[in-house]
């Protein structure tokens, strides 16, 4: 019992650092939340989990974006480190600006390809040279994707992903489908 204690007061310490110190990550929270305090909704919840009683879809997972409620969900024991946390929570942060902001229904396995195609993009990939960025996106996207949707075929995936690939992580107005 302290032990969970423990760690789960660490991980929510370490959260509160990443959203003090990331720029993706902070501009995404403070976005969702002034949506929604705007629309008299209860702000976004992150809170840390140890994630083993997941479904089996999410059991190999970092974080994940939970709608209902509107929160994410930080996997503490799969996180690795501190730099690790930071791509998880503006990765997820960036499916709960599209689902929240955006209006996108993620349980539509092509409204979630192209959440999952903006968060490799601006998260996951960014740092990856031009030339390797579009099949770093495509692989990270593809990949999880189809452990929610496995049923997403290579090329309607690619469509979404020429579709979905350019468009700014903050932008309100990127293409639908």
């Amino acid at each position: 019992e302290t032990r969970h204690t423990s760690e789960q007061s660490k991980c929510q310490a370490s959260v509160t650092r990443v959203l003090q110190r990331n720029s993706l990550a902070k501009e995404l929270f403070l976005r969702v939340n002034e949506y929604l305090v705007r629309n008299q909704r209860q702000p976004i919840e992150i809170v840390c989990s140890s994630c083993s009683d997941v479904e089996d879809s999410l059991r190999s997972a970092f974080g994940y974006f939970e709608t209902p409620p509107g929160r994410i969900v930080i996997c503490r024991n799969s996180i690795e480190s501190e730099h690790h946390l930071r791509t998880v929570l503006a990765h997820e942060l960036v499916h709960a600006y599209d689902s929240i902001v955006l209006g996108r229904n993620l349980s539509d396995c092509e409204e979630l390809a192209c959440s999952e195609v903006r968060a490799a993009s601006f998260v996951d990939c960014s740092q990856a040279l031009r030339l390797f960025r579009r099949f770093c996106v495509r692989d990270k996207a593809y990949s999880s994707t189809s452990c929610v949707c496995p049923n997403i075929s290579r090329e309607k995936f690619t469509e979404i992903l020429h579709r979905c690939f350019e468009s700014r992580p903050l932008e309100e107005n990127h293409h639908r489908s």
